[in-house]
């Protein structure tokens, strides 16, 4: 997997290098977008394009067919590419890293929120206030609900989480009572 994810990340470079010299960055963004949407809405897709089985002429056809006139002509030659040099099947993979690629040129922070329930439109308006003022950049945030928490929240930028969850401190509580500082004997 390691593997697969640094080869995605130099062909989403390359990819993202080429359109930045001939200015088509915006666009070949939203088709990537679309791309991982359209992956994400058809399994089939994604297994005929990462079947070893067929070929790939077959794969170059059906890409064509269906992206046509759906992607810039950049990213449908780009696709191409990818079929020939057989890497189609890390495309959802590719399309992701580009994003990010895209998001870091931008200055734009992906910030990713896990909440028991979705966040209400002042607490979203003040997350996002806080950290455009902690990170001192433009902020997307990932919302996800996880009825795991309990109650509270996680924020993670990067590598670096806060956790404020119910669940994080009772896990803690938990470990402190299992902590026990006084011994038989005494």
């Amino acid at each position: 997997m390691l593997r697969a994810q640094k080869i995605a990340k130099s062909y989403a470079n390359a990819v993202f290098t080429l359109n930045i010299e001939q200015g088509a960055v915006e666009e070949v963004r939203r088709d990537m977008e679309m791309l991982q949407v359209l992956l994400a809405q058809n399994p089939e897709l994604t297994l005929v394009l990462g079947s070893p089985i067929i070929k790939s002429s077959k794969k170059r056809d059906i890409l064509t067919a269906v992206l046509k006139e759906r992607v810039q002509p950049v990213t449908l030659r780009f696709l191409h590419l990818l079929v020939k040099a057989l890497r189609i099947g890390l495309l959802k993979e590719i399309a992701a890293q580009y994003i990010v690629l895209y998001l870091d040129w931008k200055g734009i922070r992906t910030v990713k929120v896990r909440s028991v329930v979705p966040l209400s439109d002042d607490t979203r308006q003040t997350l996002l206030t806080k950290l455009r003022k902690e990170l001192d950049a433009e902020i997307r945030l990932d919302e996800v609900t996880d009825p795991r928490l309990i109650g509270g929240f996680v924020v993670q930028v990067g590598d670096t989480r806060y956790d404020a969850s119910i669940r994080s401190k009772l896990n803690r509580l938990d470990r402190q009572f299992d902590i026990n500082i006084y011994k038989k004997g005494f």
